[in-house]
């Protein structure tokens, strides 16, 4: 238990350590002074974990997630550190998107070229940095007011859009890697259920032909012209009916191929950033770009297995939460380098063609009412005691 002058001198009320250091122990710029701020900052990424991990809908984690986007909150399951200072440009894109479900895991605004800077590593010369937008979310395939056939459509119109590179994943589901050391490249790859079912599928069929085979030696035996015929109407029958089933096999197999990985990104990955340097202002003009940061996966070997790209819970599995809902992540990003492309008007469009509505715009323009009964306490009262372990969701 810790004594005020714990607090004082700017101990975390759970662990013992200075609140107010990165995990280098160099001081913040700013002090965190939200909701949390008698613990550290490591102590509050635990405490995220066990807060998200005791959600049970996706409101729930649309507003814990906009509290983290707002500041209120200086730490996520997936990010120990704020959201960078830039984000700050994209936070009303990010916080509309919410509205219509999609929950924000990663995001970078665009830029064109910017005036050139002096090169303090070595002290002479100048470069120059660019960035494209790249955008990453979740959204919920089985959820009850969000139509899984508007899903399937908002994802498909975006691996369409000439505008965009897009790759596309079930967060809760793992996928084939290479075990040769050679790296996947495959542009559609089923998860690794999918492909179990698809053997029993196999399987099935396999036995049927052999019920067919032995129906076909029966027919041989059949003298009778009326019951021959009566054969021949019941296997026309028969026919009709296997085209119709084949049809509905057809429809949910492409529906069901949502949640294969899906991508039409270079397999070398998306360059989202990258930067060039020359001895003097004008040699930069013409100086060689070097491409060093990527938007994220680009195939099925960069999908770690078993974890979720909204981070995970403090037993290192994915959150209950979110796994009940399956949902898909989505990772789109400009195509160009000329930054004037206003990626999250671009996104909330496709939202708004394939129907989706703001069916969350109440949880998200009051998610610090709603957050404070999560947390378990009122946002303007300093928690004093801060149990690690009895963070839970109030009924």
């Amino acid at each position: 238990m810790m004594n005020s002058q714990s607090f004082q001198d700017g101990a975390c009320a759970h662990c013992g350590e200075p609140k107010n250091v990165d995990v280098f122990g160099v001081p913040f710029e700013k002090p965190y002074i939200g909701p949390w701020r008698n613990i550290c900052r490591k102590c509050r990424t635990e405490a995220q974990k066990i807060t998200w991990a005791s959600l049970s809908s996706w409101e729930s984690f649309l507003m814990v997630n906009l509290c983290y986007l707002d500041g209120y909150i200086d730490a996520s399951p997936k990010c120990g550190i704020p959201i960078h200072p830039e984000t700050k440009r994209i936070l009303p894109g990010l916080k509309t998107l919410h509205e219509y479900g999609l929950l924000s895991t990663g995001s970078q605004p665009g830029s064109t070229p910017d005036g050139m800077k002096p090169l303090y590593s070595i002290g002479e010369g100048w470069f120059q940095d660019q960035q494209r937008p790249y955008y990453q979310f979740l959204i919920p395939t089985l959820h009850e007011e969000i139509s899984i056939v508007k899903v399937k459509d908002l994802v498909d119109r975006l691996l369409a859009h000439a505008d965009i590179v897009t790759t596309v994943w079930s967060d809760c589901d793992d996928y084939p890697v290479s075990t040769d050391g050679t790296v996947n490249e495959a542009r559609e790859v089923a998860p690794i259920s999918e492909e179990a079912a698809q053997d029993e599928v196999v399987q099935d069929e396999a036995a049927q032909d052999e019920v067919v085979q032995d129906e076909a030696a029966q027919d041989e035996v059949v003298q009778d012209e009326a019951a021959q015929d009566e054969v021949v109407q019941g296997e026309a029958a028969q026919d009709k009916a296997l085209q119709d089933e084949a049809a509905k096999d057809k429809a949910a197999g492409e529906l069901n191929k949502m949640y294969y990985f899906r991508s039409n990104a270079p397999p070398d990955g998306h360059w989202v950033t990258r930067s060039r340097d020359a001895p003097d202002s004008m040699m930069i003009r013409t100086a060689e770009w070097f491409e060093f940061t990527t938007s994220g996966p680009s195939t099925v070997d960069e999908i770690d297995e078993g974890t979720s790209t909204c981070g995970m819970g403090p037993d290192g599995k994915r959150f209950p939460g979110i796994v009940k809902l399956r949902p898909l992540a989505v990772q789109v990003g400009a195509r160009e380098w000329t930054g004037d492309l206003d990626l999250l008007r671009l996104v909330e469009g496709v939202c708004q063609r394939v129907g989706l509505k703001k069916t969350f715009r109440k949880a998200s323009t009051n998610y610090l009412g709603g957050t404070a009964s999560l947390y378990g306490y009122v946002w303007n009262v300093e928690p004093r005691e801060v149990a690690m372990g009895s963070i839970t969701q109030s009924s």
